[in-house]
């Protein structure tokens, strides 16, 4: 199955006289896939019901942010690594950094495994691959 892209045109904002060139950008397409429709594709795969997979990928999924929230990642091998990520503010006076200064906090950032696994809902484009 091919990546659906789009071609995207760009200069080197860093040099005045940058030629512009073409670089693919990855897109989505349609809707966000559920926890009911991934459940639903491993369930023609599996001997497992439809009912026992959402049972354990919503468990997986509470564990998962109790532990992101406890400070450590979650590292799914041949996957990727989740971990929080949060937008704060700083100071000048290291009393003044506080919990305070964390504004948001998000669950979770998802850094891609090396082996290059990762799925990811698509829009209607070009494709690559």
């Amino acid at each position: 199955m091919g990546v659906p892209f789009k071609k995207i045109a760009r200069k080197d904002p860093r040099k005045a006289d940058a030629v512009e060139k073409f670089y693919p950008q990855l897109v989505t397409t349609g809707p966000n896939a559920d926890l009911d429709a991934v459940a639903f594709k491993m369930k023609e795969k599996s001997s497992l019901t439809l009912g026992d997979i959402q049972s354990v990928l919503t468990n997986f999924v509470e564990a998962m942010r109790e532990v992101l929230y406890s400070g450590q990642s979650v590292n799914i091998k041949n996957f990727g690594v989740f971990s929080l990520s949060a937008r704060t503010l700083g100071t000048e006076d290291v009393k003044e950094c506080t919990a305070k200064n964390i504004k948001a906090v998000k669950i979770p950032t998802f850094n891609q495994h090396p082996t290059g696994y990762y799925n990811h809902t698509r829009r209607r484009e070009n494709r690559l691959l």
